[in-house]
């Protein structure tokens, strides 16, 4: 990796992007080497491992960035070939084929060509050409029940899985990448895959020490590579506060829409993807101040983790127009599973979703890609093509909580729109009433003022009276005819529009198919002018070919004299040709019985070097469990034994060293371990004792002149052990 490729990338961090199969990507990838090393080991000594996790634990990254890349770049006269497949939308076989291939013309140099059979038969047929053996990686297994459900145990992936690992003499090795809460679904293949589980490794979320490193390596690294003037410092400070607030369980998402039980907090273990999102998130807003550190102040301003998160949805949501956002709370439902789980889908399923057409789609899915909320899909896994799933697992949770978000704000929208529209229908009935209450006050007056002609204006008042609770009366009636008329009036005009939408489509439908008609009119119009050329090239060549075969004629009559004198010829060469043919036959039976001869040396060679190599490391297994390892990954290069394999898992299994401490002179006496384990004492028998502590390895303190006198099987020196984190 230069300098110029390092500084033309904005941050050394990923944010929610998984590290790729890219050396680029593998020199910024920290915090996974003890993981990186034991499935490596894994991989080489056994015909099938699985790797199963949490969700968002970062087992793609390993993978990819992490194992695929160790394995390209071991030497050795045969290294082995990496393919990896993660495309499980349709039919995968075909593509692990294709894969297959294009992994194997890497190592080789070139491609092995096109082979008929079954994926086992090409696979071996490819191998022999390479002469080593192929690493088969198949990541995110779990979408291809997703995609397949009830077929996945009939279908050819299974059978042609099942003959990968199980056919002998097949130099494959297949690794299976799945997420823990679809381990089980594995067991559909357990009748035809004996021992399917026997070679399974568990990855957990990063520790603190590692994610530390997974922040302060790619740092550093990129201080390395960078001008002076871009380089990026970090407050200590800082690291520590980020590792408190991205702790496992520590991060809420909000509502999901679906039910389920919160993970507890867990705070010795990281949460990966949080991590780099947030650090990705601070490296943007410092480098857009100018700074060169990242501090614990813009770390507090930008409101902390949980703020980061949440921001990194909401910011790309604000960006989109309202009738953008209802268009994206359309499509989420269909993106995730009611597990939790993300599913792609094309375009024209997308549109259909949401109600909407392409046109008015295609904006929202460029925002959402751009933005890192949506990815691209082709038909081959890689961003490209028309299908989109949700970005990461870990946007997931947010997306769902942020739909029913705004399904709730859009109802209440609408609740408080038609509560504006009762409050006008109400004011205009209550100013009908009041006008009849004042024409009726009106009436009173008169005739109270027209006392004197008390009987007959009384008669008259009281009719008028009359005529006014009529008229309040009907006044009434109409307000309550003309709300029904408006709310009729609603529902026309909204039938209405849906009409005019289905007359849209319809006409942009038309639009379409007149396109595609002027389209077709256009290809019609060229093949007849390419028919027309063609006839007249026809009749061109008819001519020459008149011409040629006069030609021929008199050729013919020049060839049969010259006939004559080569059959002369050839009877005379006939009887020395005879000749050669016997002495080559009898040299070509020698050169391949030479061959045969030095191919069975050969592989007798090679078969007795392996089985050296593994006596010696069964011999190592007790005093140098390290070596022993080596020994057998050394004798897996060169060739495959039925011994190897249970060599390689005891190699395995003692190679427990984690650590080797001084002990300040002498004899080493036995360790003594704090009860947390966390300290370690080595005394010798110099006289002096020290205090480690076993994460880090570093010392803490130091003791002199304590006597005590015992044996040990090696001077100078104390060995702690600790168990693994990652186990069978």
């Amino acid at each position: 990796m230069s300098v110029g490729t390092e500084t033309a990338v904005r941050t050394p961090f990923k944010g929610l992007t998984p590290f790729d199969d890219s050396p680029h990507d593998a020199e910024l990838f920290f915090g996974r080497e003890r993981e990186t090393e034991i499935v490596v080991a894994n991989v080489l000594a056994s015909r099938l491992t699985v790797l199963y996790g949490p969700s968002g634990v970062g087992k793609s990254s390993l993978l990819r960035a992490g194992v695929a890349q160790t394995l390209r770049a071991m030497e050795g006269p045969e290294p082995p070939a990496v393919a990896i497949f993660s495309a499980w939308s349709r039919e995968p076989v075909e593509g692990i084929a294709e894969a297959a291939r294009a992994g194997i013309a890497e190592t080789l140099g070139g491609d092995p060509g096109d082979v008929a059979g079954s994926l086992a038969d090409r696979i071996q047929a490819w191998t022999s050409v390479l002469g080593g053996e192929l690493c088969l990686i198949f990541d995110q297994l779990e979408e291809f029940f997703l995609y397949h459900g009830d077929d996945a145990g009939t279908s050819s992936f299974g059978t042609e899985l099942a003959e990968l690992v199980t056919r002998p003499r097949l130099r494959v090795n297949v690794l299976l990448g799945i997420r823990d809460d679809a381990l089980a679904r594995l067991d559909t293949f357990k009748a035809r895959i004996p021992g399917l589980f026997s070679n399974s490794l568990r990855l957990d979320r990063l520790d603190r020490e590692e994610a530390r490193a997974a922040v302060l390596g790619p740092l550093g690294r990129y201080n390395e590579l960078a001008p002076e003037d871009e380089r990026m410092s970090l407050e200590p400070a800082l690291l520590a506060a980020v590792l408190d607030e991205v702790a496992a369980g520590r991060i809420d998402t909000g509502l999901t829409g679906r039910g389920g039980v919160e993970d507890r907090t867990d705070v010795e273990r990281i949460e990966t993807p949080y991590l780099q999102l947030v650090m990705q998130r601070l490296w943007e807003v410092e480098r857009e101040r100018g700074s060169g550190v990242l501090r614990l102040a813009t770390f507090r301003e930008l409101g902390g983790a949980q703020r980061i998160v949440e921001d990194h949805l909401d910011r790309a949501m604000a960006a989109l127009t309202p009738p953008q956002r209802d268009v994206a709370a359309g499509m989420f439902d269909h993106l995730v599973t009611p597990s939790g789980t993300k599913i792609a889908h094309g375009a024209s399923d997308l549109a259909t979703f949401a109600h909407v057409g392409q046109r008015d789609l295609d904006p929202v899915l460029a925002a959402l890609a751009s933005q890192r909320i949506l990815r691209p899909l082709g038909e081959d896994g890689d961003q490209a093509g028309d299908r989109y799933e949700i970005f990461h697992d870990v946007l997931a949770d947010a997306v769902l909580a942020w739909r029913t978000k705004h399904e709730a704000e859009t109802a209440l929208a609408r609740e408080r729109d038609a509560g504006r529209k009762r409050q006008r229908r109400l004011a205009a009935v209550a100013g009908i009433s009041l006008a009849a209450l004042a024409l009726m006050a009106v009436v009173t007056a008169y005739a109270l003022s027209q006392r004197s002609e008390a009987k007959q204006q009384s008669e008259l008042a009281s009719a008028r009276a009359a005529d006014a609770r009529t008229a309040q009366a009907a006044a009434q009636a109409n307000a309550r005819e003309a709300d029904a008329q408006r709310q009729k009036a609603d529902q026309e005009a909204a039938a209405a529009r849906k009409a005019k939408a289905r007359a849209t489509a319809g006409e942009e439908e038309a639009q379409r198919q007149a396109a595609e008609a002027d389209k077709e009119r256009q290809e019609a119009d060229r093949q007849a002018a390419a028919a027309q050329s063609a006839q007249a090239s026809a009749e061109q060549s008819a001519r020459a070919a008149s011409a040629a075969q006069a030609q021929a004629e008199q050729s013919a009559k020049t060839a049969s004299a010259a006939q004559e004198q080569a059959e002369h010829n050839a009877a005379t060469a006939k009887k020395a040709q005879g000749q050669a043919v016997r002495e080559a036959r009898r040299a070509d039976q020698q050169r391949a019985q030479a061959q045969k001869n030095a191919a069975i040396a050969l592989s007798r060679q090679r078969l007795a070097q392996s089985e050296a190599l593994t006596s010696e490391a069964v011999s190592l297994l007790q005093r140098d469990p390290d070596e022993s390892l080596r020994l057998v990954i050394q004798a897996h290069k060169i060739a495959p034994t039925s011994q190897l394999e249970q060599a390689t898992r005891s190699a395995l299994l003692s190679s427990r060293v984690r650590g080797v401490y001084s002990s300040g002179g002498g004899a080493a006496l036995p360790t003594e371990t704090s009860a947390d384990g966390g300290m370690l004492l080595v005394a010798g028998t110099g006289g002096e004792a020290r205090v480690y502590r076993t994460a880090s390895g570093q010392p803490v303190a130091r003791f002199g002149r304590i006597v005590r006198t015992t044996s040990s099987s090696r001077a100078g020196v104390g060995v702690a052990y600790t168990k693994r984190r990652i186990a069978r």
